[in-house]
């Protein structure tokens, strides 16, 4: 479409929004019990891993029972907005959560090992340590 059509699209649409085919593969793997208990069995055993290695960096990490944890950065909103900034430059997204009050707080997704490793590496140079 137009420039400025497909511009005003992309100022209104949500960050993470999906396809029809992206939600009808999303219903499809909720219907996979078998994929469930694989994606559960990795939560379970990265969770912990992701949390520890954060917290060994000096960052407080909430407590998860989700996908997902919220780590609070002890320089406040400019540095989670500086390490959200540094990071996405590397093409790993996190998800800042200002809108909900958390200011000094990212909110990181966990994957696999071979995904998160690189999130902690770049995480740890950020961080200097």
């Amino acid at each position: 479409g137009p420039d400025s059509i497909i511009d005003a699209l992309n100022r209104i649409r949500g960050a993470f929004n999906l396809s029809t085919v992206a939600q009808a593969a999303g219903i499809a793997a909720l219907q996979d019990q078998d994929y469930i208990d694989g994606i559960r069995e990795l939560n379970h055993a990265e969770l912990p891993r992701v949390r520890e290695a954060l917290e060994g960096m000096g960052l407080e990490v909430l407590p998860s029972i989700g996908n997902f944890v919220l780590v609070k950065f002890p320089g406040g909103q400019k540095q989670a907005f500086e390490i959200f900034s540094n990071l996405k430059k590397r093409g790993i997204i996190l998800r800042p959560v200002g809108g909900y009050g958390l200011h000094e707080f990212l909110r990181i997704t966990i994957g696999c090992a071979h995904e998160n490793e690189p999130m902690l590496e770049a995480m740890a140079e950020e961080l200097g340590n």
